[in-house]
């Protein structure tokens, strides 16, 4: 008998493609709250304070 040492990988496949699947959802999910976050920052009007704390007008006769 030749003692050697035989190199191989040994790769699971369930825990393979339950990893690959995860991490693509996961990537997927940041990609679409990017691109959201980015439209609604491209698109929305900047808001002044009054409008952001809804303050009242002290000048209106009541």
């Amino acid at each position: 008998m030749n003692p050697s040492f035989e190199r191989r990988l040994l790769v699971d496949p369930g825990t393979f493609w339950t990893s690959l699947i995860l991490g693509t959802v996961f990537l997927f999910a940041v990609i679409v709250s990017a691109i959201t976050w980015a439209k609604k920052k491209i698109y929305s009007h900047p808001e002044t304070i009054d409008e952001t704390f809804e303050l009242p007008n002290m000048n209106e006769d009541i």
